[in-house]
């Protein structure tokens, strides 16, 4: 369950802003669920003025009312039980399970793990062109070379687009010069260079993650759009760095446009610890995958995707324990 209280076997999910409140409060997954831990809500009208809730019990302006009143003053409504358990047990579960920020100045804030040399894990970040994939990184990586220097990592940023894409330009300036190394892996670059495919990639790109100091993250974007011979050493250079980066604490963000995108994203399901989609330009495709990796049903998979598509247009999905959905506004175990 999810909770602001710290206790044995709690684990920190994310942390939550506050306006005018410089220190982030941060937001706890307990394997217990405790009546204390539970989160509450100033009025059930959150639920019972919503549409969808309605629907989803089918609810006639009667039975919402008496359900309601019997929720507030904890007692049972015998004229629509049924019901009432239903919604009920809805309720109490998505106070446990269910953060939402909707209508609030506050934000939930995701960033790397704290400590500049920790173990920055694998994240896969998939989405079709111009869906935010580029910005998202950027704005996280931007947050760690702002934020405290006992934080802040070394970045490798391998890109296929590096002269080209605007989006990277705030990350190039020379504030940022120590912390961030960008390379360029287009066809363009490697044939200027003089080297063939093969050397540019060793060195130019190898080179640098084997010396990566621990705490480091390179970033992958594209890759597969590059040379050929250069694209397939990349893959297989992803693929590792998914595997054992843990062992030498260097982690992985890599952008590809397909979520099923062949050898490129086999292990991604499996490896990763962070899975980032776009639910408003790829909803079909997410619902898939949710019905596929998730086992959640077709109709829990829509109505997910279109209540994160509401407050932002990524979505970070959490693979290992807790097991949860997330973007600035929304926060949902699964």
């Amino acid at each position: 369950m999810l909770t602001f209280q710290k206790g044995k076997g709690h684990t920190e999910i994310v942390k939550l802003k506050q306006k005018g409140n410089k220190k982030n409060v941060p937001v706890m997954w307990s394997p217990v669920i405790k009546d204390e831990y539970r989160n509450s809500i100033d009025d059930l009208d959150y639920f019972f003025q919503n549409d969808k809730f309605r629907d989803r019990f089918e609810l006639n302006t009667s039975e919402t009312q008496g359900i309601k009143h019997a929720l507030e003053n904890n007692c049972v409504c015998e004229e629509y039980q049924k019901k009432y358990f239903k919604c009920k047990k809805f309720v109490y579960d998505s106070l446990d399970t269910e953060m939402d920020l909707s209508g609030t100045d506050q934000e939930f804030v995701f960033n790397f793990p704290p400590g500049g040399e920790t173990y920055a894990w694998s994240t896969f970040v998939a989405g079709s062109s111009s869906a935010g994939k580029t910005h998202w990184v950027v704005d996280l990586l931007k947050r760690n070379l702002d934020g405290p220097k006992k934080d802040k990592r070394h970045f490798i940023y391998i890109s296929n687009e590096l002269e080209i894409d605007k989006t990277l330009q705030p990350l190039r300036q020379d504030k940022y010069r120590e912390h961030f190394t960008g390379v360029d892996i287009s066809e363009g670059a490697i044939e200027s260079s003089g080297l063939s495919a093969i050397d540019y990639y060793h060195d130019k790109v190898k080179m640098l993650i084997d010396a990566a100091p621990r705490g480091s993250v390179c970033v992958t974007d594209d890759a597969m759009d590059s040379n050929p011979e250069v694209a397939e050493l990349m893959r297989r250079q992803v693929v590792k760095l998914q595997r054992v980066g843990r062992h030498k604490g260097v982690g992985l963000i890599y952008l590809l446009h397909s979520l099923r995108a062949g050898l490129w994203s086999s292990t991604a399901y499996s490896s990763c610890r962070y899975i980032v989609v776009f639910p408003r330009s790829m909803k079909n495709r997410i619902r898939k995958l949710l019905e596929d990796e998730f086992g959640i049903p077709k109709r829990e998979a829509e109505r997910h995707i279109h209540d994160f598509a509401q407050s932002s247009r990524a979505l970070i999905m959490r693979m290992h324990a807790p097991s949860c959905f997330l973007n600035k506004k929304l926060l949902r175990l699964i």
